[in-house]
């Protein structure tokens, strides 16, 4: 076992593959500079290709005089052991000077000129373990603070390597100090034999740690790069986006419908008029809104159809009004456990709102004018029959007939509730829908039968049949009552002033249909007018977008129907049938208790 463990072949081959492990620490260092990342520190390498030769060393010392042995090869050992200090002692972040590491095998080399030193068994032994095992230690407690600091594990299994080797050969030094083992004993063989084991796995396994811990603090602070990188360019984005009339958001669903934030960012102030930072508690801003229901719906959409937009209102921070937003997002991302990733935004859209009032009231004058020639005539009947009941009851009267007087009255008080229902939707309309009014359940039967009382007589007039044709289970949807109506009234003159131009004869008909489709109901407004011109058709709901003159349009009516019916959270399209122009509503549903 003796022969085992001294073997010069041993500590020959722990100088090779130290050599070869050298190389492998030179070149990775020159890779390293070349990419700019971390490189293996100058002393290490040096430590690594001197602690090669110390193995060469160590193996040819039975065959070189002791005086060359004892002072050259341990000198050798001391600069390898200095130079792995001076390396920890760098990366722990200390800069001794570089001279430093001569002066532990100068001290050595020193003392061996000294006469009678190299005679002296347990003073040489003891001197150099002084220096070896003082500057080990120190190397050691370097190491375990850049693990403690850096967490870079290479540099703990360095330090512990280390360890290893100064307790076992600290241990064989007492031993063979306290209990003098002589030559004659078997046991001398083995505290000889195992230094040299210990020597060739310390100097083979060295040069690979060494480039693992500087592999490890490359990638720790590859790491740090990409974190300070990543901090820079969210700084940069979040800088960007507090420059955006905007709110910038992110948001993850998971499958059960469970949500949180992942980003937000964007000019709160601008968007919302609260300070920056007063939302930062407020995962959702949509627990600020005075009715999240559009919300909540445009949510559900967008994660059944992908996109979805939802107008809503919030109070202003004074509480002297309230701020409308407007949140468009969509699907960013759909994971195979059912989740999803929502991005979008929010913006202020409270002028456009104000505006859009400012046009519904215009609009609304102008519908009224519109009614004007329906309403003398719808006015005219019931005050004509008024009047002729009058003079009917007086002749009753003058005849003494009770009964002919009784039911003479009785049509007198029917004609005034008709023209008082009349002034009444004439007013409702004209007042319109307070602001930020929430949406309820309408009956679409009801919301027609008041529009026809306002415009009926100009359809009469006009010689158009009006088409009623509602589905069972699509009678009632959730919106504001007064905008559908003024939608509808808007339609319905539309479609008059289309078949004005009807030629003779030809069918002049208006059909309002609807039927039930997922959750919303779909009322269409069918004409026979002939259809939207072709040159038009993209542009319908724009403002100012009119077929009718200057002296007959002004081309904002389906600009303002289709921002009521989105303001109601629905929809409104254009297109042509066979006979001429259909305009489909599409509203959520809503149940008959709520109407």
């Amino acid at each position: 076992m003796a022969g085992l463990l001294d073997a010069p072949s041993i500590l020959f081959s722990a100088g090779f593959i130290g050599l070869v492990g050298s190389v492998l620490l030179v070149r990775s260092s020159q890779y390293s500079a070349q990419r700019g990342a971390r490189a293996v520190p100058a002393a290490w390498i040096g430590a690594a290709m001197v602690q090669a030769f110390a193995s060469f060393g160590h193996a040819v010392r039975a065959d070189v005089p002791p005086e060359f042995a004892f002072s050259f090869v341990n000198a050798i050992q001391l600069l390898a052991v200095a130079l792995l200090w001076l390396g920890a002692r760098q990366l722990a972040g200390h800069s001794p000077p570089r001279a430093i590491v001569l002066l532990p095998p100068l001290l050595w080399l020193m003392a061996c000129l000294v006469p009678g030193f190299m005679a002296a068994r347990e003073l040489r032994v003891g001197s150099l373990s002084i220096l070896i095992y003082g500057i080990f230690a120190w190397a050691i407690l370097d190491l375990v603070r850049i693990y403690r600091r850096h967490r870079l594990r290479a540099a703990l299994d360095m330090a512990m390597l280390v360890g290893l080797v100064v307790i076992v050969l600290v241990a064989i030094i007492l031993s063979s100090l306290l209990f003098g083992f002589g030559p004659s004993e078997g046991a001398e063989a083995l505290f000889i034999g195992v230094p040299g084991l210990l020597t060739a796995l310390y100097g083979t396994t060295l040069p690979f740690l060494m480039l693992t811990v500087a592999r490890e603090w490359d990638a720790l602070d590859e790491g740090e790069r990409r974190a300070a990188s990543l901090k820079e360019g969210r700084a940069t984005v979040e800088r960007l986006h507090g420059g955006l009339p905007a709110l910038i958001f992110v948001r993850e669903f998971d499958a059960d419908g469970r949500t949180r934030l992942l980003y937000r960012g964007g000019n709160v102030e601008a968007v919302t008029g609260f300070p920056p930072g007063a939302l930062n508690d407020f995962d959702n801003l949509a627990t600020l809104a005075e009715d999240r229901s559009p919300v909540t719906r445009a949510m559900e959409n967008a994660r059944r159809s992908g996109t979805a937009t939802a107008d809503w209102s919030m109070r202003r921070p004074d509480g002297s009004g309230v701020t409308w937003l407007r949140t468009s997002m969509r699907v960013e991302e759909r994971r195979p456990d059912g989740g999803i990733t929502l991005v979008g935004y929010s913006i202020n859209i409270t002028n456009e709102r104000e505006a859009q009032a400012r046009a519904a009231a215009s609009g609304r004058l102008a519908s009224l004018g519109e009614m004007a020639t329906g309403l003398a005539h719808e006015l005219t009947q019931p005050l004509q029959a008024i009047m002729t009941g009058t003079e009917m009851a007086q002749l009753d009267a003058q005849r003494i007939e009770a009964a002919g007087i009784d039911a003479r009255l009785e049509t007198v008080i029917g004609q005034v509730v008709r023209a008082r229902s009349i002034i009444s939707n004439l007013r409702r309309f004209a007042r319109g829908e307070p602001p930020g009014a929430p949406v309820r359940a309408i009956p679409v039967e009801a919301a027609i039968g008041n529009v026809m009382v306002l415009i009926g007589g100009l359809m009469r007039d006009a010689d158009i049949e009006v088409v009623t044709d509602i589905a069972p289970d699509a009678r009632f949807v959730l919106g504001h009552p007064v905008a559908l109506e003024q939608v509808l009234t808007n339609l319905l003159i539309n479609a008059r002033d289309a078949l004005a131009h009807a030629p003779e004869g030809a069918p002049r008909r208006v059909t309002l249909a609807t039927e039930a489709a997922e959750g919303t109901v779909r009322l269409r407004v069918a004409d026979t007018g002939g259809g939207i011109p072709p040159e038009i058709a993209a542009h319908v709901f724009e403002p100012f977008v009119t077929t009718k003159g200057p002296d007959n349009g002004t081309g904002l009516g389906l600009s303002i129907s289709h921002g009521l019916v989105t303001a109601m959270g629905g929809t409104i399209t254009a297109g042509n049938a066979v006979a001429g122009a259909v305009f489909t509503i599409t509203l959520p549903m809503a149940a008959a208790e709520g109407a």
